[in-house]
């Protein structure tokens, strides 16, 4: 798996409707779904089969969680990088070391 284009993700959440968004979930015929955004309504209508109310849960949460997720990963790289420029200069120190003899 390669890495997801986590800049493109960051840009989408950024234009998105800021959050929280709150799954208001009724039922009548055909099912509904509204998210209450700040800026008014977000709207999935369905037949109300299978999975559709964990669905409708899903994108609610997608608001907060996407962006929690890119943190974590941003935060996850710093670390690898951290962690690989430590082991370059211990390799470089020890290969001077050498050199010299102690």
């Amino acid at each position: 798996m390669g890495r997801p284009d986590i800049e493109g993700i960051k840009e989408r959440c950024e234009k998105a409707t800021p959050e929280p968004w709150e799954n208001n979930l009724h039922h009548w015929g055909d099912t509904v779904v509204e998210w209450d955004l700040a800026h008014g309504r977000l709207r999935l209508e369905g037949d109300g089969g299978p999975g559709f109310d964990d669905d409708a849960e899903f994108i609610a949460h997608a608001r907060s969680d996407i962006p929690a997720l890119i943190s974590y990963i941003e935060e996850l790289e710093r670390e690898l990088y951290d962690d690989s420029q430590d082991e370059e200069a211990q390799e470089e120190s020890d290969y001077y070391e050498g050199l010299l003899g102690h």
